[in-house]
């Protein structure tokens, strides 16, 4: 199964001290270079997720898809899209409304929290 998240799902189950439920839940989670930038900036998750080795960092290809995204969504979000499209994610985790509706209409699933 092939999982993309964007930020808020990590953070919140950083803070909850449950980031463990995604790994029982899916195994692998695939985060976008900017997802992983925008984690960083707390130094506790950093830590915390370097030392998971189920979460995978990938750079997206699709520059001019991303371009269009990111008129309308911030670059985490936009990045994730593009990275679920890339990857053919089974969900996208995402919890912007906007970038729900932009997903759902590139035929993404969502896993909405």
């Amino acid at each position: 199964m092939v999982i993309v998240s964007d930020t808020s799902a990590i953070t919140n189950l950083i803070q909850l001290d449950r980031l463990d439920l995604l790994h029982d839940l899916f195994g692998e989670v695939f985060l976008a270079v900017s997802v992983q930038r925008e984690l960083y900036q707390l130094p506790i998750q950093k830590t915390i997720l370097e030392s998971c080795e189920w979460i995978k960092v990938e750079a997206v290809q699709n520059q001019s898809l991303l371009q269009k995204l990111l008129i309308e969504l911030d670059e985490g979000e936009a990045e994730s899209i593009v990275l679920a499209i890339e990857r053919h994610a089974d969900y996208l985790i995402i919890d912007e409304s906007e970038g729900r509706r932009i997903a759902q209409e590139l035929g993404l699933k969502l896993q909405v929290y």
